[in-house]
């Protein structure tokens, strides 16, 4: 007993179109992934090949940042590094501006 499956005209054209959407997509993820395995390894190449910091610019770094530790005591100085030289000239001249305005 065989029966046959009835099957609408364009069943064929829709398992195809079908078929073809899924073999594009794969084709596009396996070059996406290529791409990305291309751009990470020339990410890691440039880190491998940029030269190292000399030892000495280290100890100048080091140095640097515990100059600015010993001044910089509060969170707003670390925030505004240079805003103490602000306050100590406004407060230097804010004396000669209030005597221009009278």
């Amino acid at each position: 007993m065989s029966a046959e499956l009835p099957f609408s005209a364009d069943f064929t054209a829709r398992v195809l179109k079908a078929a073809d959407a899924a073999v594009a997509r794969r084709r596009l993820f396996r070059a996406g992934a290529a791409m990305a395995f291309v751009l990470a390894g020339g990410i890691v190449a440039a880190g491998l090949l940029r030269p190292a910091a000399p030892p000495q610019a280290w100890a100048e770094a080091d140095l640097e940042i515990a100059a600015t530790d010993d001044l910089q005591t509060e969170p707003v100085d670390y925030m505004f590094p240079d805003a103490a030289a602000l306050s100590q000239f406004s407060q230097a001249y804010s004396g000669g501006a209030e005597d221009d305005d009278e």
